[in-house]
C-alpha cells in the first residue's frame, strides 16, 4: 500500500484531472429558483443562469483540496469565493434565486458543508451590485445537511424569508436529541443580514413550536432532560406570541426544582455577588431567552 503522502498525491492528481477535463464542458444550465448539488469529487463544473456563469473549480494547499465558487456576469468584476477543505465528498449545493423583488440580476446561493455529525452547512449569497457582486455570509453556520429548497417570500414585502432554525438551544440544556429549536428568520437587505421572526406574518412558525415544546416542557411526569430540552423552545415561542406570561405562570406551576442544583451565576465572577445567582431552571432558561434577545433584560428577576 503507498505511503499515505503518495495516496493524497494520487488524490490531488485525480482531482486535478476530473476538474481539467469537466471545465471544457459546456456550461449546464441552472435555472431561477433552483439549486443542484455539488461535490468535489465530481471535479470542475460550470453553470449558467441568464448572464450569470458560476464555475466551481477545485484548487489544492497544503491542507488539501478546496471548493472554489467564480460568478461572472458582463461588466462586472468576478467574485471568488473559496469555501471548506474538509471531506472532499460532502455535498454542497450552488442556487440561482432572485431574494429582492425587482432586482436586475438573481443572487448565487453557495452552501458548503464541513461533513460530519450535526455540523456544519455555511451559506454564502453572492449579491450583485453596481459593478460587481457583494459576498454575505448567512449566520455562523447551520446544524445539518445543505437545503434543496431555496428561500420564499412568505410574508409579501418583496424579499426572500430564509426560515431557519435557532441552533443556540441545540445542546444547551440537555442533549441533542431531546433539544427542541424554534424558528429563527433571516432577511437580507443589501449586505445586512436582519432577524425578521418577530413579525406578526410569522406567528404561525411560533405556534406549531409552542405546540410541540409546551406537552413534554409542561409534563410533570416527564423524562428530565426531555423537560429540560423543551422548555427554551416553548418560553421562546410564547415571547414572541406575546404569551410568555401565561407560558412562565405554567412552567412555574408544572416545575420542581431538583435537589442540588446549581445553575451559576448571572456574571463571570467568583465567587458570584449577593442577587446574581440564578436561583433555579426557569430562571436560567430565561437569562438564556434575554441572552438571545427573546425577553428584555432582567425579565425574569422579579417572577
Amino acid at each position: 500500500m503507498p505511503p499515505i503522502p503518495a495516496l493524497a498525491a494520487m488524490l490531488a492528481a485525480l482531482l486535478a484531472a476530473v476538474s481539467a477535463g469537466a471545465a471544457a464542458a459546456p456550461p449546464r444550465p441552472l435555472a431561477e429558483g433552483r439549486s443542484v448539488a455539488w461535490s468535489m469529487e465530481g471535479g470542475a463544473v460550470t453553470y449558467r443562469s441568464g448572464s450569470l456563469l458560476i464555475r466551481l473549480t477545485v484548487e489544492h494547499d497544503a491542507g488539501g483540496p478546496l471548493p472554489v465558487v467564480r460568478v461572472e456576469a458582463p461588466g462586472r468584476v468576478p467574485a471568488v469565493l473559496r469555501g471548506d477543505s474538509a471531506m472532499p465528498y460532502a455535498e454542497r449545493r450552488i442556487g440561482v434565486a432572485r431574494l429582492t423583488r425587482g432586482s436586475a440580476l438573481p443572487d448565487v446561493i453557495y452552501q458548503d458543508h464541513s461533513g460530519g455529525a450535526h455540523c456544519c452547512t455555511l451559506i454564502t449569497i453572492v449579491r450583485p451590485r453596481a459593478g460587481g457582486f457583494d459576498l454575505v455570509a448567512l449566520g455562523d453556520g447551520w446544524d445539518g445537511a445543505p437545503r434543496e429548497e431555496m428561500s420564499r417570500d412568505l410574508d409579501g414585502d418583496g424579499i426572500a424569508d430564509w426560515v431557519m432554525r435557532d441552533d443556540a438551544f441545540l445542546y444547551r440544556f440537555s442533549s441533542y436529541a431531546q433539544s427542541i429549536a424554534p424558528p429563527e428568520v433571516l432577511n437580507v437587505v443589501g449586505t445586512r443580514v436582519v432577524d425578521v421572526s418577530a413579525r406578526p406574518a410569522f406567528a404561525g412558525l411560533f405556534r406549531e413550536t409552542l405546540a410541540r415544546a409546551g406537552p413534554p416542557c409542561l409534563d410533570r411526569q416527564g423524562e428530565w432532560f426531555a423537560r429540560r430540552g423543551a422548555c427554551p423552545a416553548y418560553l421562546a415561542a410564547a415571547a414572541r406570541l406575546g404569551r410568555i406570561d401565561e407560558a412562565w405562570a405554567r412552567l412555574r406551576a408544572a416545575w420542581t426544582e431538583p435537589k442540588g442544583s446549581d445553575w451559576g451565576c448571572r456574571i463571570d465572577a467568583r465567587p458570584c455577588p449577593a442577587g446574581e445567582r440564578v436561583r433555579d431552571y426557569p430562571e436560567a432558561v430565561a437569562e438564556f431567552l434575554i441572552w438571545r434577545g427573546y425577553l428584555p433584560k432582567r425579565w425574569g428577576r422579579s417572577r
